[in-house]
């Protein structure tokens, strides 16, 4: 019996793999724990259309977090403060300054 994962399996999966498990096993544990469902070809369909849309979603994350990445690159960010001779700083600096 094949069945696809909902969640992860100690010694057998992640989330969203398929796996070839005894029907035992799959119909009278993972099935009613709720771990697994039966990897009928609707199924097996539905969640390839859910893992591109999920790969979509984290290529426009990743895409976006780039942007900022290089905008923060760009930004320069001065601190004022009182030093000694040697250039070393009074004290420290806080939120305050």
């Amino acid at each position: 019996m094949q069945v696809i994962l909902l969640d992860d399996v100690e010694h057998l999966g992640e989330q969203g793999d398929i796996h070839e498990v005894a029907d035992g096993y799959g119909r009278n544990y993972l099935i009613p724990q709720g771990l697994a469902r039966v990897a009928t070809d609707g199924a097996v369909r539905q969640l390839r259309d859910e893992q591109r849309q999920q790969a979509r979603k984290e290529a426009a994350k990743e895409e976006q977090a780039e942007e900022l990445k290089d905008e923060l690159e760009d930004m320069q960010v001065v601190f004022t403060a009182k030093v000694g001779e040697d250039n070393r700083i009074f004290g420290t600096v806080t939120t305050q300054q």
